[in-house]
C-alpha cells in the first residue's frame, strides 16, 4: 500500500485520507484526529478504532476523545478511524 500524499495538520483536527491499495485494486480511507495541542515532531500514542466510520460518525468518538484530553480524563493521543468500506 502506498500513501499518496504526506498528512500535514494542525492540532484539533479530524481529516479524511486515502490509502491506495494495488493489492486490493482500490482505495481505503480512515480519518486521522489530533490532540488540540498537537506538535508535530512529538510521539503521541495511537488508537486505531476499527470500523471508523460508524464510531466518528454515529458513535460520536472524536467528541468524546476531545472531551476526555480537555478534561485529562486520559492523556494526548492520535485517533486513527479506518474504513471498512471503499
Amino acid at each position: 500500500m502506498e500513501e499518496e500524499s504526506p498528512i500535514a495538520l494542525v492540532g484539533d483536527t479530524t481529516v479524511l485520507r486515502r490509502i491506495s491499495s494495488n493489492v486490493l485494486g482500490y482505495d481505503l480511507q480512515y480519518w486521522v484526529q489530533l490532540p488540540a495541542d498537537y506538535q508535530m515532531g512529538t510521539a503521541y500514542p495511537t488508537l486505531y478504532i476499527m470500523d471508523g466510520w460508524w464510531y466518528k460518525e454515529d458513535g460520536g468518538w472524536p467528541g468524546i476523545a476531545k472531551e476526555l484530553m480537555a478534561e485529562d480524563q486520559i492523556q494526548d493521543i492520535i485517533l486513527v478511524y479506518p474504513s471498512i468500506s471503499t
